[in-house]
């Protein structure tokens, strides 16, 4: 399948344990074996980002153990201290 450049390049975030990273990425247009038109991140494949939303994967594990352990006031309070993000209440269950 051949590529295009659509849109050029869009910024974006992740958070990660060792603070937020801003990027740009070049998206491209792909057409999948199905027929159908595909966008990629070539960079994004490339580096092999493993994230969640706009969470690291490192991070989203973290805040799991740390949440299944302690307290969510407590987990919110050790991810802010030592790695400089902040969980919202919305990442809350119920």
């Amino acid at each position: 399948a051949s590529l295009s450049i659509p849109s050029g390049k869009r910024k974006t975030n992740i958070k990660t344990v060792y603070g937020t990273v801003e990027y740009s990425r070049r998206i491209y247009g792909t057409i999948t074996p199905d027929g159908e038109k595909a966008y990629v991140y070539l960079l994004d494949e490339a580096m092999q980002m493993d994230k969640i939303g706009m969470i690291s994967k490192n991070l989203a594990e973290k805040i799991v153990m740390a949440v299944t352990e302690t307290p969510y006031r407590v987990t919110a309070e050790t991810i802010s201290s030592t790695c400089g993000q902040s969980i919202s209440a919305g990442l809350r269950g119920g």
